[in-house]
């Protein structure tokens, strides 16, 4: 236990996930976090090892776009992007623990939780891996079992080049980007609203005009 102090690597692993001080209220509703965050080292993992498999030629490559600007720059792009995207999330999630270590966490009541806290080991860590448990449980069970319940039909039809699908929609999660894209017929205007969508979160601290201000 010494070492794990003493260490300047492993006391910094020590400080996040052993001895931090976490409010005792945490329940399992805040094991989100966790969650997102297995789910993004999944996503690095899986960059990595298709980006072995990545070639940047469009006879070789999956068809992305269906038309015929789709060229050898836009793969190497849009694979660039899609690459590099999970370890900036990851640089920001350290950035997020690091201001927490650093200046603590707060609470909408602006009292401070300092005096009922737990370690985060035991108490959050076996309380996380619940989480992490029943995730993978449940992703083992689609995979194995109904492995098409959440795909389309469409997927199995062989990519023309010469011709988009007309049913091709985003993700779930991308639709409501899709619609706002959708309904501006500017393409400039649409890019910039859609963008906007996200940005004005960070407005919310600028306009809270609360009376009530946590500061711990």
């Amino acid at each position: 236990m010494r070492l794990l102090k003493s260490h300047p690597i492993l006391g910094l692993a020590n400080s996040y996930m052993i001895d931090s001080p976490q409010p005792a209220s945490i329940s399992y509703m805040w094991n989100f976090g966790s969650l997102l965050g297995a789910c993004l080292v999944i996503q690095i993992v899986t960059g990595v090892t298709l980006a072995m498999h990545y070639t940047p030629n469009i006879e070789l490559a999956f068809f992305v776009w269906g038309g015929f600007s789709v060229n050898n720059a836009t793969l190497n792009r849009l694979f660039s992007l899609h690459y590099l995207l999970p370890f900036i999330l990851a640089a920001l999630a350290a950035m997020h623990l690091l201001a927490i270590h650093e200046h603590g966490s707060s609470n909408p009541l602006g009292v401070s939780g300092n005096t009922d806290r737990l370690p985060f080991h035991p108490y959050f860590v076996f309380k996380d891996l619940v989480t992490i448990f029943l995730f993978l449980l449940v992703l083992a069970l689609v995979i194995f079992f109904v492995p098409n319940a959440m795909g389309h039909s469409d997927n199995y039809i062989p990519a023309n080049p010469m011709q988009t699908p007309a049913s091709i929609v985003p993700e779930w999660y991308l639709l409501p980007f899709y619609a706002i894209l959708r309904s501006i017929p500017n393409k400039l205007l649409g890019v910039v609203a859609m963008f906007s969508s996200l940005l004005i979160l960070l407005v919310m601290p600028i306009v809270d005009t609360s009376r009530l201000t946590s500061q711990y």
